[in-house]
């Protein structure tokens, strides 16, 4: 069973490498959630945790499915846009 703080952990590198990947910055991430830009610096860093509402913003600002972020879905499989 994977346990929450892989997870979380998982989460922090697909959100980094996923912003990267696109191009959007730690501020359009930040406005899509209605936070700070240090939230998404913190997330990246495993320091913050989502809610929910949260992760789904963040998934569809970045164009990808929730379970890619939290690493159901490989970040690269063929289908991993759209939203969940």
């Amino acid at each position: 069973m994977v346990q929450m703080q892989q997870i979380n952990d998982l989460l922090a590198e697909r959100l980094r490498a996923l912003r990267i990947s696109k191009g959007v910055s730690h501020k359009a991430l930040a406005d899509a959630i209605g936070k700070n830009p240090n939230t998404i610096t913190r997330t990246e860093k495993g320091s913050h945790k989502l809610t929910a509402a949260e992760l789904v913003c963040l998934a569809r600002t970045l164009g990808v499915q929730v379970s890619v972020l939290v690493g159901e879905i490989p970040a690269n499989a063929p289908d991993n846009g759209g939203h969940s």
